[in-house]
């Protein structure tokens, strides 16, 4: 059964305060998901491409920040962005590699 966690840091809160001067930042902690692939075949552009889908949503999720804190978007995007090459990296599979690169390259765009 092919399971790998998705390891990340998330911001527990970005700011306490609206002025920039008064803004604190959180302590960043770790959280975990497990997202399962043991129906794909990874080795293949479908399958590659639904696991990047799949560890997209998990990093989404997992960075969602607190509803009740003003959040970054940048610092959210950075969450996800970190979270999903982290995965990538731990499945190691040149096809969801080469698709993670490319749509990194699409979004620095």
């Amino acid at each position: 059964m092919n399971l790998k966690p998705i390891s990340l840091a998330a911001a527990l809160a970005t700011t306490a305060a609206a002025s920039p001067a008064l803004a604190y930042t959180a302590p960043l902690e770790t959280v975990r998901a497990t997202v399962a692939y043991d129906d794909l075949d990874i080795s293949q552009p479908a399958g590659a491409t639904a696991l990047l889908q799949r560890i997209t949503v998990a990093a989404e999720r997992l960075c969602r920040p607190d509803p009740s804190v003003i959040g970054s978007p940048a610092a959210f995007r950075a969450c996800v962005d970190g979270a999903v090459s982290n995965a990538v990296a731990t499945v190691n599979q040149p096809l969801l590699t080469e698709l993670h690169s490319g749509q990194a390259a699409i979004a620095r765009k």
